[in-house]
């Protein structure tokens, strides 16, 4: 697993095969300051009405969960999972991680972002089946990828303030065998507590490679054929571990 984890992090909330992962290349270099920038500057304008009613109801218990603690938990729950591999089997690693993934990940909001313009043409019924697939999406490829260990461990190295309600958490990963790949997460306050809405990883952005695919499927496809792919990829992370 370790020789694909930076891709894996990069591709868990539904990035697809097809010609729109071309521009991966060529987005590399700056797509991480870019999704970091357009997510901080989303939540800063649009959303900054909500994030400051979050951190009035967060309340106490939701305040002693900060941005760190929220990677880390992340991270503990994906070593575990590795570390139980195919003992647990993927149904295992699966139900292990899927209440960790939703609470720490911003889902409807990556949702929103992900999808752009094309988000404020869907019903509200589209929006809750994308929602509630590209949840399912995210579990499946996490417990699907991370099935088996050899050593390796996450190391928070630093945390800050990006604007108020937004921070950035800075780790590494280092494989058993001393590889290591750089992880900046970027949060956001809610009235859940803080939750991840962006990952880049090595310097290329998740936010940056999922609008790009999702943006070519919706123009060329159209909504149902992106909720079909989506389906798709879940039962082969599903078959292929069983």
């Amino acid at each position: 697993m370790n020789r694909k984890l930076a891709y894996v992090f990069l591709l868990f909330a539904g990035a697809l095969p097809g010609p729109a992962a071309n521009a991966q290349d060529a987005a590399t270099k700056d797509a991480g300051a870019k999704a970091a920038a357009t997510a901080s500057n989303q939540v800063g304008t649009k959303e900054a009405g909500a994030t400051e009613a979050g951190s009035k109801q967060a309340g106490a218990k939701e305040a002693t969960t900060g941005p760190k603690q929220v990677v880390d938990q992340l991270h503990a729950a994906l070593i575990r999972a590795m570390k139980g591999g195919h003992a647990m089997g993927y149904e295992g690693r699966y139900k292990l991680l899927a209440p960790v993934i939703l609470k720490s990940y911003d889902m409807p909001y990556i949702a929103q972002l992900t999808l752009g313009s094309y988000w404020s043409t869907l019903s509200e019924a589209q929006r809750d089946q994308f929602i509630q697939v590209l949840q399912q999406y995210s579990i499946a490829n996490y417990a699907a990828e991370f099935d088996s260990y050899n050593g390796g461990s996450f190391q928070t190295q630093s945390e800050q303030s990006a604007q108020p309600g937004v921070d950035s958490v800075s780790s590494t990963f280092t494989s058993g065998s001393g590889k290591q790949h750089q992880f900046n997460y970027l949060l956001r306050q809610t009235p859940k507590g803080w939750r991840i809405i962006n990952v880049i990883v090595d310097g290329v952005s998740d936010l940056s490679l999922k609008r790009s695919q999702y943006a070519y499927v919706m123009k060329t496809d159209g909504f149902d054929a992106l909720i079909k792919k989506l389906e798709e990829s879940i039962q082969k992370f599903s078959s292929r571990n069983t």
